[in-house]
């Protein structure tokens, strides 16, 4: 009787060689999703960093035409009240000075009595509030910087999965 030989004989090897083909697929994807989802998350850090850095830059810019503001009113020796008065005078043209120098920052300023606040914001959602009190002899102390995100819940336009989902 003559033994009847099968084609293609499957043997441990082979199925060790599949397994390993299947697991190596596997990683594959998931190293392209990971590197995918990583660069998607560099991009975002690095914009976020770069807008911090723009409003500080701002802030700063802010608070240097406001003690500019005040010069003239602390050579007179004038009161806080007149100082107050100097600064909400010139606030349209200090805020107006401050978005020509830094284009892509938006500034909202107003004067309370002896407080000056201002916000800042990027179209990135970073914000810059900056409180500042007006003192005796005309003195700027800042009282409050807070650089703080501002979150959107709705759907982003980051895609951390490029593959096509529809199965076909």
């Amino acid at each position: 009787m003559t033994r009847r030989r099968s084609p293609a004989r499957i043997g441990p090897i082979t199925l060790l060689t599949l397994v390993a083909v299947i697991c190596l697929s596997v990683m594959a994807v998931l190293v392209a999703t990971t590197a995918n989802a990583s660069e998607a998350l560099s991009v975002r850090q690095a914009s976020y960093t770069s807008d911090a850095y723009l409003l500080e830059d701002a802030g700063q810019r802010f608070v240097s035409k406001v003690d500019d503001s005040l010069a003239e009113v602390r050579a007179a020796g004038g009161s806080a009240d007149e100082a107050s008065s100097a600064v909400d005078a010139d606030l349209p043209s200090i805020t107006t000075a401050v978005k020509g120098e830094v284009v892509r920052a938006d500034v909202e300023a107003s004067v309370d009595g002896d407080t000056v606040s201002a916000t800042l914001t990027c179209a990135s959602g970073r914000r810059l509030d900056v409180t500042l009190t007006i003192g005796d002899g005309a003195s700027v102390d800042v009282s409050a910087w807070r650089l703080s995100t501002v979150t959107d819940d709705g759907n982003g336009d980051e895609t951390l999965w490029s593959g096509d989902s529809s199965g076909e």
